[in-house]
């Protein structure tokens, strides 16, 4: 079974950064990781935000638990295989793979 990789994120204009008059560059950089990533490891990633997709994140016990002993300011939350693995900001596709193998190498 291919891994799970959940992003649980802070309220968007919308999800690719591309939006408006401004573009968001980070947002551009995490789906273009995303696709790298599911492309590379058959990894299923999702993206939930929190206003859009707020019954994800209070169906969640360790993402509500986190928001609500730490705030909002802890997002974005990512999860592998619903185990946090980073936290306060987005992954970089290192720390990605590196969480993948991991995942992959757990019984």
């Amino acid at each position: 079974m291919p891994a799970k990789v959940e992003i649980f994120e802070p309220q968007a204009c919308c999800p690719g950064g591309i939006c408006g008059d401004k573009v968001d560059m980070t947002l551009v950089e995490v789906y273009e990781t995303a696709m790298k990533i599911a492309r590379e490891t058959g990894a299923q990633v999702l993206r939930y935000d929190i206003k859009r997709d707020f019954k994800r994140f209070k169906n969640n016990p360790a993402i509500w638990q986190a928001i609500n002993s730490e705030g909002a300011d802890i997002l974005p939350l990512t999860l592998v295989d619903g185990e946090v693995v980073k936290r306060g900001g987005y992954p970089t596709y290192e720390e990605l793979k590196a969480a993948l193998s991991g995942a992959a190498a757990a019984p």
